[in-house]
């Protein structure tokens, strides 16, 4: 298994090690907690774990080497004892897609594979709302102007950049919720962008936002804001 590993993976993980051992005496009895699984239970889950897709499942149309679509095989867990006597594996998978149908497809697969567990059943949480790129996106554009703007007046050579994220943002809520608002289909969808100052740690007790990266993007939002006027009056 060690062999096989570092052939396929040892350039990028030079560290890597895998080993197997048998569980010392001290360590505890595990015939007290959980039995081994039965041949044929094993066989069926292992099954399933190669079977279930990981990593990116397809790449953006509109941004060359975008992650648009994948599924991340997340946790594998064996709870106590059920009502049967047997145990209980759990298979936790991540799944995320800027695109609504692509993410259903993938939970469609999803549920075909986890069949293959037999009395084994599969359970979605609600997805969060994806949100595709707009590359014709006229926020966009005048967004760009107005930074271009701001950045050759600071002195600055560099033209601003625009990237897309394989991740969950709040525009993707706020825009299902705007579209379903307004009936649907994509000439309800809200023309969004997202930008702000520079953030370290998101989403964990050590997140923090760089203080002099606050004041460039106030002032290109009120930028952006009165040409939003501009453009309505």
């Amino acid at each position: 298994m060690h062999s096989s590993l570092l052939a396929e993976y040892g350039i990028l993980e030079t560290k890597g090690s895998v080993s197997l051992r048998p569980l010392a005496a001290e360590e505890g009895d595990w015939r007290g907690s959980a039995m081994p699984l039965l041949v044929e239970s094993a066989e069926r889950i292992l099954n399933v774990l190669v079977a279930l897709p990981h990593g990116p499942l397809k790449f953006s149309h509109a941004v060359p080497g975008l992650v648009e679509t994948s599924n991340n095989v997340a946790a594998v867990t064996t709870d106590g004892p059920v009502a049967n006597g047997g145990e209980c594996v759990r298979v936790l998978c991540s799944s995320r897609s800027s695109v609504g149908e692509a993410m259903a497809g993938v939970r469609e697969k999803l549920s075909a594979i986890g069949g293959m567990m037999g009395k084994g059943k599969v359970e979605f949480s609600p997805a969060y709302p994806g949100w595709r790129p707009n590359i014709s996106s006229k926020v966009l554009e005048l967004t760009k102007a107005a930074l271009a703007a701001q950045l050759t007046a600071e002195g600055s050579t560099e033209p601003p950049q625009v990237l897309a994220v394989h991740a969950g943002l709040e525009c993707g809520l706020i825009g299902e919720k705007c579209a379903a608002a307004y009936g649907g289909g994509l000439a309800a969808e809200l023309d969004m962008i997202s930008f702000g100052p520079t953030i370290r740690g998101a989403h964990s007790p050590d997140e923090a936002v760089e203080i002099s990266t606050v004041p460039k993007f106030y002032r290109l939002t009120k930028a952006v804001l009165a040409e939003l006027a501009a453009a309505r009056a």
